[in-house]
């Protein structure tokens, strides 16, 4: 990630005016952790550029992360007038459903980017785990499955139904999951992590 910052930082150097690296930059900068650096750069980026849409996007999740809900709403409503079923549009009016408590409307936003693109295999794994949260266990399985059906490697699928199998009491399932998702990506230090996790809390309950 600090890789990615300095590489970026010197493409704004090289060319203050190049667009595209001010936006990689702020990025970069949010991926790292610094929000008032990105949210600046990206800011910068939005008035040189106010129809580039995932620089506005990536403005108005900078404000939920500081839930700033009103800030992230009058960028969504930018967002809408550039183009309502654009999937940063959709998926950012979930995200700020989701941080008003109200779950069905995120989920009809994300079924909404589901139409238009059946392929985008973690918003699967997003719908799966509104229906956890909301104890629909059914529905989530459900939807982790149709997550690895798009992508059969997709560690946060088998994470997201490793989780769900602990929740309702099936630790075989649960470890079966892991050990598919680490073998299918043995470099992933996530999924080594999770796996670790997994049998230190088995451990710890027998």
């Amino acid at each position: 990630v600090r890789e990615a910052v300095i590489e970026f930082k010197n493409a704004v150097a090289a060319d203050p005016r190049s667009i595209e690296a001010r936006f990689e930059f702020g990025t970069a900068l949010m991926n790292a952790g610094d929000l008032r650096g990105a949210y600046q750069e990206l800011v910068r980026v939005v008035d040189l550029k106010p129809d580039f849409m995932k620089a506005r996007y990536q403005v108005a999740t900078i404000h939920l992360m500081s839930r700033q809900i009103k800030e992230a709403k009058n960028q969504l409503e930018k967002l809408r007038e550039q183009d309502r079923n654009a999937f940063e549009t959709r998926y950012l009016a979930a995200s700020i459903a989701l941080a008003e408590q109200e779950p069905d409307k995120a989920l009809n936003e994300m079924k909404e980017i589901v139409k238009q693109d059946p392929t985008n295999a973690r918003i699967f794994v997003d719908i799966g785990q509104i229906y956890t949260s909301q104890k629909d266990y059914k529905l989530a399985e459900a939807s982790y499955r149709q997550a690895l059906q798009v992508d059969s490697k997709l560690g946060a699928a088998r994470v997201a139904l490793a989780q769900l199998y602990v929740t309702t009491g099936d630790q075989k399932k649960a470890e079966a999951e892991l050990l598919e998702a680490t073998q299918a990506d043995p470099e992933n230090d996530a999924l080594l992590h999770a796996l670790g996790y997994f049998y230190s809390s088995v451990h710890r309950l027998n």
